[in-house]
């Protein structure tokens, strides 16, 4: 079974969800845990074994698009938080820079708070069933 600090989980998590998982990728090795980083080109860090690509060994932490904390995440908390304002923020994405203007909305309506916290117990949520379906402890927060 792997063993993981749940900061550790969540700083591969970050990396791989940095460009939508397109360029980027946090591998685990399955046996000892160590966590490899894979970036734009593909390469891997220099340290890197050469069989990353082997399922067997190691396992391809998803990225946020994986667990659907992408556009789902937002409409769950627009339906949950502010309903009233659904068809505001679905015009909100139908163009380019949609987050950045979907915060800048929030700020106007005082609940940007309200959805940093939604969007980080939906976030700690998934990837805690990942670590349960792919058999990985998390370690508390004091190491125990």
């Amino acid at each position: 079974m792997i063993t993981l600090s749940f900061d550790e989980l969540l700083n591969a998590y970050f990396f791989a969800s940095a460009d939508g998982g397109a360029d980027t990728a946090a591998l685990i090795q399955r046996d000892s845990g160590k966590i490899y980083y894979q970036s734009q080109d593909g390469s891997p860090e220099e340290d890197a074994p050469v069989d990353l690509d082997d399922a067997t060994r190691y396992l391809a932490l998803p990225c946020q698009n994986d667990l659907d904390l992408g556009q789902e995440l937002v409409f769950a908390f627009v339906e949950a938080q502010i309903p009233a304002d659904f068809e505001q923020v679905s015009a909100i994405f139908r163009q380019r820079g949609a987050y950045r203007r979907f915060k800048d909305f929030l700020g106007h309506r005082d609940a940007l708070d309200a959805w940093y916290a939604f969007e980080q117990q939906a976030t700690e949520r998934a990837l805690r069933e990942c670590c349960a379906e792919n058999e990985i402890q998390l370690l508390s927060q004091n190491g125990a």
